[in-house]
Protein backbone atom coordinates (compact mmCIF):
# COMPACT_ATOMS: atom_id res chain seq x y z
CA UNK A 1 0.00 0.00 0.00
CA UNK A 2 1.67 3.36 -0.95
CA UNK A 3 0.53 6.26 0.69
CA UNK A 4 0.31 8.72 -2.50
CA UNK A 5 -0.49 12.10 -0.66
CA UNK A 6 -1.91 12.39 3.10
CA UNK A 7 -4.70 10.45 3.86
CA UNK A 8 -4.65 9.01 0.37
CA UNK A 9 -3.31 5.23 0.08
CA UNK A 10 -3.04 3.04 -3.09
CA UNK A 11 -3.02 -0.30 -3.30
CA UNK A 12 0.08 -1.12 -5.27
CA UNK A 13 0.91 -4.57 -6.82
CA UNK A 14 5.07 -5.24 -6.32
CA UNK A 15 6.66 -6.04 -9.97
CA UNK A 16 10.25 -6.42 -8.81
CA UNK A 17 11.53 -9.97 -7.52
CA UNK A 18 11.63 -11.07 -3.92
CA UNK A 19 15.68 -10.95 -4.58
CA UNK A 20 16.14 -7.56 -5.45
CA UNK A 21 16.85 -6.01 -2.04
CA UNK A 22 17.37 -2.44 -3.29
CA UNK A 23 14.47 -1.61 -5.28
CA UNK A 24 10.75 -1.72 -5.86
CA UNK A 25 9.31 -2.06 -9.07
CA UNK A 26 5.07 -0.98 -9.16
CA UNK A 27 3.33 -1.06 -12.52
CA UNK A 28 0.52 0.86 -12.09
CA UNK A 29 -1.65 3.12 -14.72
CA UNK A 30 -1.17 6.91 -14.65
CA UNK A 31 -4.04 7.62 -17.04
CA UNK A 32 -7.05 8.39 -14.43
CA UNK A 33 -4.72 11.17 -13.35
CA UNK A 34 -5.75 10.61 -9.84
CA UNK A 35 -3.51 11.33 -6.41
CA UNK A 36 -1.50 7.91 -7.17
CA UNK A 37 -1.17 9.13 -10.56
CA UNK A 38 0.37 12.48 -9.42
CA UNK A 39 2.29 10.85 -6.75
CA UNK A 40 4.10 9.27 -9.75
CA UNK A 41 4.84 11.28 -12.35
CA UNK A 42 6.46 13.22 -10.00
CA UNK A 43 9.05 11.50 -8.37
CA UNK A 44 11.78 10.40 -9.10
CA UNK A 45 14.04 7.18 -8.66
CA UNK A 46 15.34 7.64 -5.45
CA UNK A 47 13.06 10.03 -3.95
CA UNK A 48 11.52 8.53 -0.98
CA UNK A 49 7.79 6.67 -0.63
CA UNK A 50 5.87 5.84 2.45
CA UNK A 51 4.40 1.74 2.06
CA UNK A 52 2.40 -0.29 4.34
CA UNK A 53 3.76 -3.97 4.31
CA UNK A 54 1.98 -6.26 1.60
CA UNK A 55 -1.15 -7.32 2.94
CA UNK A 56 -2.04 -10.14 0.92
CA UNK A 57 -1.05 -13.51 0.55
CA UNK A 58 -0.98 -13.83 -3.57
CA UNK A 59 1.61 -16.26 -4.43
CA UNK A 60 2.72 -19.06 -7.11
CA UNK A 61 2.32 -22.73 -5.48
CA UNK A 62 6.07 -24.42 -6.00
CA UNK A 63 5.72 -27.42 -4.97
CA UNK A 64 3.30 -28.56 -7.39
CA UNK A 65 4.85 -30.03 -11.05
CA UNK A 66 1.42 -29.35 -12.80
CA UNK A 67 1.47 -26.69 -15.72
CA UNK A 68 1.65 -23.28 -14.33
CA UNK A 69 -1.13 -20.31 -15.99
CA UNK A 70 -1.10 -16.44 -15.35
CA UNK A 71 -3.83 -15.04 -16.63
CA UNK A 72 -4.08 -10.67 -16.31
CA UNK A 73 -4.98 -8.03 -18.19
CA UNK A 74 -3.14 -4.51 -18.23
CA UNK A 75 -0.84 -3.48 -14.86
CA UNK A 76 -2.39 -6.59 -13.16
CA UNK A 77 0.76 -8.71 -14.49
CA UNK A 78 2.75 -7.07 -12.28
CA UNK A 79 2.92 -9.54 -9.37
CA UNK A 80 3.23 -12.12 -11.93
CA UNK A 81 6.18 -10.80 -12.97
CA UNK A 82 7.66 -10.83 -9.71
CA UNK A 83 6.50 -14.71 -8.82
CA UNK A 84 7.71 -15.77 -12.07
CA UNK A 85 11.45 -13.93 -11.67
CA UNK A 86 11.72 -15.64 -8.36
CA UNK A 87 10.35 -19.14 -9.47
CA UNK A 88 13.05 -19.41 -12.48
CA UNK A 89 15.81 -17.80 -9.81
CA UNK A 90 15.24 -20.70 -7.73
CA UNK A 91 15.66 -23.62 -9.89
CA UNK A 92 11.90 -23.80 -10.86
CA UNK A 93 11.47 -25.86 -13.86
CA UNK A 94 7.70 -26.81 -14.89
CA UNK A 95 6.33 -25.09 -17.43
CA UNK A 96 4.91 -21.55 -17.57
CA UNK A 97 2.47 -20.35 -19.88
CA UNK A 98 1.37 -16.08 -19.14
CA UNK A 99 -2.12 -14.76 -21.33
CA UNK A 100 -1.68 -11.34 -20.88
CA UNK A 101 -4.43 -9.00 -21.84
CA UNK A 102 -4.08 -5.92 -23.49
CA UNK A 103 -6.38 -3.60 -25.61
CA UNK A 104 -3.48 -2.97 -28.07
CA UNK A 105 -0.33 -4.67 -29.02
CA UNK A 106 1.35 -2.24 -28.79
CA UNK A 107 0.59 -1.50 -25.29
CA UNK A 108 2.88 -4.82 -24.31
CA UNK A 109 5.42 -3.41 -22.11
CA UNK A 110 7.83 -6.19 -20.85
CA UNK A 111 7.80 -7.90 -23.95
CA UNK A 112 11.87 -8.17 -24.00
CA UNK A 113 11.53 -9.02 -20.60
CA UNK A 114 9.54 -11.80 -20.01
CA UNK A 115 10.94 -13.42 -23.35
CA UNK A 116 14.34 -13.39 -22.23
CA UNK A 117 13.56 -15.83 -19.66
CA UNK A 118 12.46 -18.50 -22.60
Amino acid sequence: MLNAAPGVNRSMSIASAPSDKTHILMCHDVSPNGPGSQWTINHNVGDQATFIAPLGMFVMDKESHRKKIMVATGTGVAPYRSMFIDYLENGGTDDITLYWGLRHEEDVYWRVSFRSYQ
